[in-house]
């Protein structure tokens, strides 16, 4: 015991005598002081810098976009979508089911057979008579593609470079073959005007600029103080200020365009569409364009009007759109310039391969309605309503369909009788729920940020991860 101790004592008496042998190692205060000042003018010339080079950037929203860049970056939105849709594509026996895959045998122009089967002959139905409307539209030489989604949500998409993509919840509401013309050219419409292309050249404007301000600070060797977004983008700078001192193209195929900075792209290109929409004014000239191709390929355009009576009204994935009222006017305004031409169109009934969706897909909930939904839908609810969903009226006027995975925000679901229902994976972002009955709803990743939920009733609720719920009618709380 003596002998450790005397041990730690000579260590002890060692270390004292090393630090009595040398000097503190104490920065002069006006030193810091000057650094530190060097360092801010350092930052200052830095970002004065950053913000001179990414001035040309401007540029990228008014340079016209090529072809071989329309195709690539369309491509790569459509896969976006279908992700963040959450569902599959409504097919069998694909090769692969690994969505960049099949844009690379797509792009290499891989032929690619599928067998027939109740899916594939409902996708081969829905491309051909989009084809044939696109043969009409202003743009018929392009390689137009056209999907179907497994998902119940009432949904279409377009992306630049000619994909159109519907969902079978809305393929579900669609009564006959001229409702389905209307809303797949209502798509051919945005991509034929290029309505998307032009979100597009604000996106890569405003991303050019982050990325070429984030080059230069990591150019400089500061890129640790640089804001967070710029650090995230930096490596992409090089990519952009090449564009730019060019023709203004973005090559994304090219060897120097890597998957990580076209996902950066397109998930700009997606998170700014998604919460922005399309202008109205674009909405409204889609269904211009729309009536106009259904005229020519011989349906009646009348039927676009009547399906837009029959889709939530401004809500939910609509609430980017125009009023239903606002649509159907002005659809009744095309119509009196189009006197008698459009006057004998056709209503062809749907092809028996549409009887596939009658039974409930995977990507969809049991058929049975939610338990506590209204015997008697509301007035202006649709004629079919996809399994598992129930149709609600909101305050405001108008109703939504709600079901599990539901784009509903900004909906007005104040008071609603949701008891039972299964909203899990729902978007209720900004919905207006109070006092709204949610005892015994699924509610399990739903997306409740900024949602009233003063005075909603709860009990046997399925909260959100990451709340915690009280079985004897408590609220999804947040967990401490």
């Amino acid at each position: 015991m003596r002998s450790n101790l005397s041990r730690l004592l000579a260590g002890v008496a060692l270390a004292a005598a090393a630090c009595s042998g040398s000097k503190l190692s104490i920065k002069d205060p006006a030193k810091m002081a000057a650094e530190s000042a060097a360092l801010a003018k350092k930052l200052a010339d830095v970002a004065k810098e950053a913000e001179e080079k990414a001035k040309p950037c401007d540029n990228l929203e008014t340079r016209g976009i090529v072809w071989s860049e329309e195709r690539a970056i369309g491509g790569s939105i459509a896969i976006g979508m279908v992700q963040k849709a959450k569902g599959a594509m409504f097919v069998d026996n694909l090769p692969s089911t690994d969505p960049d895959a099949l844009k690379k045998d797509v792009d290499a122009k891989k032929k690619v057979e599928l067998p027939s089967s109740p899916k594939n002959d409902l996708a081969l139905e829905v491309a051909i008579i989009g084809r044939n409307l696109a043969s009409y539209s202003a743009r018929p030489e392009i390689a137009w593609t056209f999907g179907v989604i497994d998902d119940p949500s009432v949904n279409g998409y377009s992306a630049p470079g000619g994909y159109v993509l519907v969902t079978t919840g809305l393929l579900r509401l669609v009564e006959n073959e001229a409702q389905l013309a209307g809303v797949l050219a209502h798509e051919i419409g945005h991509v034929a005007n290029r309505h998307a292309l032009k979100t597009y050249g604000k996106i890569k404007a405003m991303q050019c600029k982050v990325a070429v301000r984030g080059g230069v600070y990591l150019e400089r060797g500061v890129l640790d103080q640089a804001p967070a977004e710029l650090k995230k983008a930096a490596e992409f700078g090089s990519f952009f200020s090449k564009s730019v001192e060019g023709d203004g193209v973005l090559d994304l195929d090219g060897a120097g365009a890597s998957a990580k900075l076209v996902a950066y792209i397109t998930d700009g290109f997606i998170d700014f569409f998604v919460s922005t929409g399309l202008a109205k004014p674009d909405e409204l000239d889609a269904d211009k364009t729309a009536f106009e191709l259904m005229t020519f390929a011989g349906y009646d355009p009348g039927e676009l009007s009547k399906f837009v009576n029959k889709i939530p009204d401004s809500g939910g994935a609509f609430a980017h759109h125009p009023s239903n009222k606002e649509r159907t006017d002005a659809l009744t305004a095309v119509r009196a310039d189009y006197a008698g031409f459009a006057d004998n169109g056709k209503v062809p009934p749907l092809s028996d391969v549409f009887k596939v969706l009658a039974a409930p897909t995977p990507a969809e909930a049991p058929a049975a309605a939610a338990p506590g939904a209204a015997a008697a839908p509301p007035a202006g609810c649709p004629a079919k309503i996809p399994a598992g969903f129930v149709c609600i009226a909101q305050k405001q006027g108008g109703v939504v369909l709600a079901g599990p995975h539901a784009d509903l925000s900004g909906a007005d679901l104040a008071g609603a009788n949701l008891a039972g229902a299964d909203l899990s994976g729902a978007n209720l972002s900004g919905v207006e729920l109070k006092g709204a009955d949610l005892r015994g709803t699924n509610l399990k990743g739903a997306n409740l940020s900024l949602a009233n939920l003063a005075g909603a009733v709860w009990g046997n609720t399925t909260c959100p991860d990451g709340t915690d719920s009280d079985d004897n009618g408590g609220s999804c709380q947040a967990n401490p």
